[in-house]
């Protein structure tokens, strides 16, 4: 796992309220870890603070496990 996977993860638990450690890639946004809509707006605000990447709201909408939000990401990169 690259450093800007790793990096998603730490994001996708700092919005999800979890500890890092407890985010893999195949839990799910919504259902695993509780990241409803807002909260897909504020992981797209951190990414593209972090990384630089610009992801639209309603692009954000379409991943469904933190794996394809790694995949978005590094499809943006």
């Amino acid at each position: 796992m690259g450093t800007e996977d790793k990096r998603v993860l730490e994001l996708v638990a700092k919005v999800a309220r979890k500890d890092v450690a407890a985010v893999s890639p195949d839990l799910r946004i919504a259902e695993d870890l509780g990241v409803k809509s807002v909260g897909r707006i504020e992981l797209a605000a951190l990414l593209e603070d972090e990384l630089g990447v610009e992801i639209g709201n309603f692009e954000m909408r379409k991943p469904k496990t933190v794996r394809e939000v790694i995949g978005l990401v590094n499809s943006k990169l």
